[in-house]
């Protein structure tokens, strides 16, 4: 038995791999993480473009990734985007939480996606639809 936390103090599970953590994005369920630096936009759209780094990272497509981080974020929030998409490629979704949260320096939250923010395989449906 280990000691890694499975559950955030509000009861919500942590999932243990990006793959489990995009999951439960796409889902729209909550999903936990920590706060990061925000300008001009809130921690759900900074943690979008880092799910759709990680899906385009997953699905092997760079010009997703470079595309998806090319939008409404300020610079500093595009690097935090793909920091957090590079973590959780490479060491996994729980253990990029306790890298950033287990001094205690670092906030723990739980963000959600909301119904107005698509993915981008949502959009690109749309697109298909409309025929453009």
């Amino acid at each position: 038995m280990t000691n890694e936390p499975t559950a955030t103090s509000s009861g919500v599970a942590i999932p243990k791999t990006c793959v489990e953590a995009l999951n439960l994005w796409d889902a729209k369920q909550p999903v936990p993480a920590f706060r990061v630096e925000e300008e001009d936009s809130e921690q759900e759209q900074i943690y979008w473009a880092a799910f759709e780094v990680i899906r385009a990272r997953l699905l092997a497509t760079e010009a997703t990734a470079s595309m998806v981080v090319g939008g409404t974020l300020s610079d500093r929030e595009r690097d935090i985007a793909l920091a957090i998409a590079n973590t959780a490629l490479r060491f996994g979704w729980r253990k990029m939480l306790e890298m950033h949260t287990d001094s205690g320096h670092v906030q723990r939250i739980v963000i959600q996606r909301s119904q107005e923010m698509k993915t981008v395989p949502e959009l690109e449906a749309e697109r298909a639809a409309a025929g453009q």
